[in-house]
């Protein structure tokens, strides 16, 4: 036991010089660090970035990379094509005139199909109920 009480001296003397150290260290540091609640608002933010982003930060750069694909994409899109024209319509004159001449297309189309239909002779002019029935095995 007396070892070991030894041995405590010697790690507490460890400790100490530690903690000192860690407190020189500290007090440089807060004259760069930002305001209390910015700091708060840091310390949230690495503590998030370590637990949620870095450990899946391949999913997250897939993902940044298919927004900024779909965002390349969405852009190409609104550019006009240089080439197309706007279409513009045919002065009314022209469209009363096309409209007219659709209009005596379709009643000569109508006249030559006015010619009268006859119906096919029926083959069995028998009322149903006279019908015998047939039967087929199968």
């Amino acid at each position: 036991m007396a070892r070991h009480r030894q041995a405590e001296r010697r790690l507490e003397a460890v400790r100490r010089e530690a903690l000192n150290v860690a407190a020189a260290s500290a007090g440089s540091e807060a004259t760069l660090s930002p305001p209390v609640l910015g700091g708060l608002f840091w310390v949230a933010l690495k503590k998030g970035w370590r637990e949620l982003i870095w450990p899946s930060r391949r999913a997250w750069a897939g993902i940044a990379a298919l927004w900024l694909g779909l965002l390349t994409f969405n852009l190409e899109m609104k550019v006009p094509f240089a080439g197309a024209h706007p279409a513009r319509s045919a002065p009314p004159r022209e469209l009363a005139r096309a409209l007219e001449e659709q209009r005596q297309l379709l009643v000569e189309l109508l006249q030559t199909a006015k010619v009268p239909l006859t119906e096919p002779p029926r083959a069995n002019p028998r009322p149903r109920s006279e019908r015998q029935l047939m039967l087929r095995p199968c």
